[in-house]
């Protein structure tokens, strides 16, 4: 999968560069100006869009894990699978026909580029309200857990109210060990009522937290206890040793109660992970 991956990041850094050199190409052999600058600006944006993909398909983490590059990559694919369509047509329409067939092109793709963020959001709201429900919601049988992090049974009563305001989601890749020192800082930063976005970096950790348009600070920073967190966890290798897994696990979440969090866990991993939420009374 990593070979296929970085093969298609290959791919699209050279499909970036053509982008980024065709307007100089066609400088000079336009039919009209305005029409060849509207042509440059889509181009570059292509282009910019192209070098994001190239990023999101070459890191270790799989990119349809995050809303952000999926939708980004989907939208970018689109424009590949209807390249063809769209050159065919041109070769046999002329004028405004010709025309719109080139915004629809355009329009399309920036149509699945919404579409799969609103879906990725929608299906990860789902899992949230799931996950507070009576019973704990099973991820698959993967390698993953997903930890709804809040402040206990209150989390459940405030949070369909609250979600529409702030809506926190941190990813964490772990190899073996889980540097969770650095994520019970991130943590602090957030209780203590800085919101923004930004990124924790380590050997062994990467932390993304995504705060949504409509997200507000509130009074008391203590309240910010009362919202989830939502930390999803999985090995960047799959033959990973699953005790290496769990121990790393239960060190996380004996540094989340260090800060005074609870943790409530909606998880399958195997027996032992299963025997690790019930010893730790998760």
């Amino acid at each position: 999968m990593t070979f296929i991956l970085r093969t298609l990041s290959l791919i699209s850094a050279f499909l970036m560069v053509v982008c980024f050199t065709m307007p100089i190409m066609m400088l000079g052999y336009g039919t009209s100006p305005i029409r060849d600058a509207i042509a440059s600006v889509i181009i570059i944006a292509i282009a910019v869009l192209a070098m994001r993909c190239t990023k999101w398909l070459w890191r270790k983490r799989r990119f349809w894990t995050e809303i952000k590059s999926l939708s980004e990559v989907a939208a970018f694919g689109c424009l590949l699978l209807l390249l063809p369509v769209v050159t065919f047509l041109e070769q046999r329409t002329s004028g405004v026909v010709k025309g719109a067939i080139q915004i629809a092109f355009v329009l399309i793709a920036v149509s699945v580029y919404f579409f799969v963020q609103r879906y990725g959001r929608t299906k990860r709201a789902s899992v949230v309200e799931s996950s507070h429900g009576t019973s704990l919601p099973t991820i698959g049988a993967s390698q993953k857990t997903v930890l709804p992090i809040g402040a206990g049974s209150q989390v459940a009563e405030h949070h369909n109210e609250m979600s529409i305001s702030l809506d926190l989601y941190c990813k964490a890749y772990v190899n073996g060990n889980i540097n969770y020192i650095s994520l019970v800082k991130l943590i602090s930063v957030i209780l203590g009522g800085e919101i923004e976005m930004r990124s924790v970096h380590s050997s062994y950790f990467t932390a993304d937290v995504f705060v949504n348009e409509h997200a507000n600070m509130m009074a008391d920073p203590d309240d910010f206890v009362e919202w989830p967190l939502y930390l999803e966890i999985e090995p960047d290798d799959e033959n990973i040793d699953p005790r290496l897994y769990i121990n790393s696990l239960a060190s996380f979440i004996s540094a989340l109660r260090a800060i005074g969090l609870r943790v409530v866990a909606a998880c399958h991993f195997e027996e032992e992970l299963n025997a690790l939420i019930l010893n730790h009374k998760v």
